[in-house]
């Protein structure tokens, strides 16, 4: 499993485009993007939600992950502190990526797959929501003691959803008599 995300990950990095993964964090060459004006904040990470299924007589397969685009995204500077602070907005793709995987999971073991869209609509809101809250918090990176409890924050949201890791999973279902 391991070897298809390898081959994932490096095609996305061809197409300037990084997969989300523990071990590849987010460098200064990966923000691409040259803003024309000048910009409000000091960087900018855009990740989008790449969601996929297919569905057989006896499963169905999902495939659900961010990934980061670096022609999208930007830094005004190789400050590592703001580094750290995209790469938090990255990591927070991940924590709804996962809580994704879980509700689908949910959903599919109990037949009930339709919902997750319903679902997602609902998470859509709150992944805005706390991308917004994470830059006010911490001003955007700013407040060295905010960054570092925001980063603890999102790494026990992380690990508490290491189950859901996998962006590809195939469940099994139930078949109604």
């Amino acid at each position: 499993m391991l070897y298809i995300f390898a081959i994932i990950n490096l095609i996305l990095s061809q197409s300037n485009n990084v997969y989300w993964s523990d071990r590849r964090l987010l460098k200064f060459e990966d923000f691409k993007y040259t803003p024309v004006i000048q910009q409000e904040y000091s960087g900018l990470t855009y990740s989008k939600l790449y969601f996929d299924h297919e569905i057989y007589d006896d499963s169905i397969k999902y495939d659900i992950y961010f990934y980061f685009m670096c022609d999208s995204s930007y830094t005004c500077c190789n400050d590592t502190d703001l580094l750290a602070h995209e790469q938090g907005h990255f990591d927070i793709s991940e924590i709804y990526s996962r809580m994704l995987r879980k509700k689908a999971t949910e959903l599919i073991t109990q037949n009930l797959y339709i919902d997750s869209i319903n679902h997602y609509i609902t998470m859509s809101t709150e992944y805005n929501d706390i991308h917004g809250k994470y830059d006010l918090e911490t001003d955007h990176g700013t407040i060295t003691t905010e960054n570092v409890r925001w980063k603890l924050r999102i790494d026990k949201m992380l690990d508490s959803l290491s189950a859901y890791n996998e962006p590809s999973k195939t469940i099994y279902i139930r078949k109604p008599h």
